[in-house]
């Protein structure tokens, strides 16, 4: 259902100049986004694949599908930063080229993903 959606949103975008490479889709099965970060293997892939230069744009359905805890949102957000990588998410319309777009983020994530944190 989510990759549905993502190719949909992609698709509608084509003349802006989106593409998905087949092998540019992380899909952690089995994982939500409250587990720990070091123990989702896609997440792994989709970092080093980054680290190599290979990703321009991660696209995500929701913030909460990614992450759950505040820290890892924020961290993952510092890491995209540092490799001049964009985080679009779907759902909260937002992407993080933009300044209004950090300030929903940090609002978004500090709602109800902190429901679990002490």
């Amino acid at each position: 259902m989510q990759l549905r959606e993502l190719r949909s949103y992609t698709d509608s975008r084509k003349n802006e100049g989106w593409q998905v490479s087949e092998d540019h889709i992380f899909i952690d099965e089995g994982y939500s986004g409250a587990s720990a970060t070091e123990k989702r293997p896609a997440l792994a892939e989709l970092k080093e694949e980054i680290l190599m230069g290979g990703i321009d744009t991660v696209l995500i359905t929701s913030l909460d599908r990614l992450f759950r805890k505040t820290p890892d949102m924020f961290q993952f957000r510092d890491f995209l930063n540092e490799h001049k990588v964009n985080l679009v998410s779907k759902k909260e319309k937002f992407n993080l080229e933009n300044m209004g777009s950090q300030l929903l983020m940090l609002l978004e994530s500090g709602l109800p993903i902190d429901s679990d944190q002490k």
